[in-house]
This record gives structure tokens, sequence and C-alpha cells, in this order.
């Protein structure tokens, strides 16, 4: 037995395992880039506006950061929000606040290139299970008026999405809130219909099992360059 050929599979499921026991680190599931800020508002108000777009992840896991993009906001607090797919919209997930999970966070935007797209980024605790290949719908609104969200292309650079955004305006859950919908889809045009995408990224703590796998792929990428030296 060549031993030496079997220390870089060693190697790789000892990483595996490793990542099992301590599963902290976190990894981009989603992100789809800015290209340019919007007048598409997303507002924490009874009747919102209130936007959401859909999300597919590449990786399962806990959901343990968020990030999105758009103007400076003038508070720091908002309303994020995960919905499942109903399909094509939002989910009503819960008939009191219409999300499958939501939670108020604090972020405060930068904007080091000084292009006017500010990045927002807050963690999240853990209590939101995302799996690959399954659609999602996530909607982020501010506590004050006049914070518009940045349009993406729609081509993600991590994960997929299948439907443009939407908007709802509407009061029909039991909170008074606008999760419930209707939803319609948005325009970033007011003289005729252009579809929009919105810019965010979600990260995860991956799921044991796709470490393992993980590790199994370098152990085998591994063993095929040892075999073919």
């Amino acid at each position: 037995m060549n031993t030496a050929r079997l220390l870089p599979v060693a190697a790789a499921l000892a990483i595996a395992l490793g990542g099992m026991e301590s599963a902290t680190a976190s990894v981009v599931a989603y992100e789809d880039q800015p290209t340019s800020n919007s007048t598409l508002e997303s507002h924490h108000a009874a009747g919102g506006p209130i936007l959401a777009d859909d999300f597919n992840p590449e990786v399962s896991g806990q959901v343990s950061e968020i990030y999105w993009w758009g103007t400076a906001a003038a508070s720091s607090t908002w309303e994020v929000s995960f919905h499942t797919d109903a399909p094509g919209a939002p989910n009503v997930d819960d008939p009191v606040e219409g999300a499958l999970v939501q939670h108020f966070v604090t972020a405060t935007g930068v904007d080091p290139d000084n292009d006017g797209i500010f990045l927002y980024t807050a963690t999240w605790p853990l209590d939101m299970a995302v799996s690959a290949g399954t659609e999602y719908w996530f909607s982020v609104a501010n506590f004050a008026s006049g914070w518009n969200w940045a349009l993406a292309d729609g081509v993600p650079e991590v994960g997929e999405q299948t439907y443009d955004a939407m908007v709802s305006t509407g009061n029909i859950c039991s909170n008074g809130g606008p999760h419930c919908g209707p939803w319609a889809a948005v325009s970033t045009s007011a003289t005729a219909f252009v579809p929009a995408d919105l810019a965010f990224g979600i990260k995860v703590v991956p799921e044991p099992a796709t470490l393992l796998l993980m590790g199994f792929g370098l152990a085998g990428l591994g063993w095929r360059r040892q075999k073919s030296a």
C-alpha cells in the first residue's frame, strides 16, 4: 500500500470531520451584486411598500449573515423577513406576520467607493434553515421612509433565482402588516413595465452532511492527483 497516496485523502477527511464538529464557518449560499440604485422604496410601515425578491441557495445550512445594497438609509433599524415560495410570490407562512421567519436587525451602510450604493450587513440568529435547490423569498425594509433597494442584473454570482422582485402595499395580516400581500410585480419604469431584480446576499453555516460531501470531494481530487502522479 502506498501510504503517501493516502495522506491527501486522510487530510481531506480530517478537514471534513473537523468541520462537522465545529461547523461555525459561514459560506456564501446566494449573492446577486448591485448594478445601480433604484427608485424602489422598501419601508417598514402598515401598508409598506415593502419589497421582496427570490433566491435559490447553492448551499444548505442555517442562515448566519445577511447583506443587501441600496441608498443611504435614515434609520439603522431594519425589518428582515424570509418567506417560502407560493410559488411565484412570497408565501403567507404565518397569518399574523406573513413571513416564515422575521426579525428586526441593526445595520449601518458603508460606501467605500463613493458611488452612492451602500452595503448593509447583519448577523442572523441561526433560526432559518435553507436547502440548496429550494426557492425562498427575502425581504428587507427600513424603519424610515425614503430607502431604496439597489438593482441587480438577475444573474447571481452564487446560487440561482427564478422570479422578478415583488412589492406589497397590503395590510391584511392580522398584525396589520404588508407581508401577507397581495404581492405584485414591481417595475423600474413609470411608463412601461420593466421588471426588477434586487441586490442581496445570504451566508449560511453549512449542514454537516454538506461539509462531509465537500471533504469527500477533496479526498477524491487528492486521490486522482496522486494516482496520476
